[in-house]
């Protein structure tokens, strides 16, 4: 992975940093679209309870919810969470 890509994304800006978390700005380039990914490391993070929160948005259609869209691991155990990007 460098610096400019995760996964099928690539980073257009950090939203936020934070010890064991960090969340991007990306574009999928599939699809063209902007949307939010938030990395967590496993070792600042409870991963089980990222894929509870993934589990749980993704089944929950609100307007005042993001919707989930993507889950994954990379090999370093890192997960990631892809979701809406809502401006404000």
């Amino acid at each position: 992975m460098n610096d400019d890509q995760i996964g099928n994304f690539e980073v257009l800006r950090v939203l936020s940093h934070s010890l064991g978390t960090a969340v991007y700005l990306v574009k999928k380039k599939e699809d063209n679209q902007e949307y939010v990914l938030k990395v967590l490391d496993p070792k600042h993070f409870d991963i089980v309870r990222a894929k509870n929160e993934w589990n749980f948005l993704k089944k929950v259609s609100h307007p005042n919810i993001i919707k989930a869209f993507e889950y994954f691991e990379n090999e370093s155990g890192m997960a990631s969470l892809v979701t809406e990007y809502v401006e404000g």
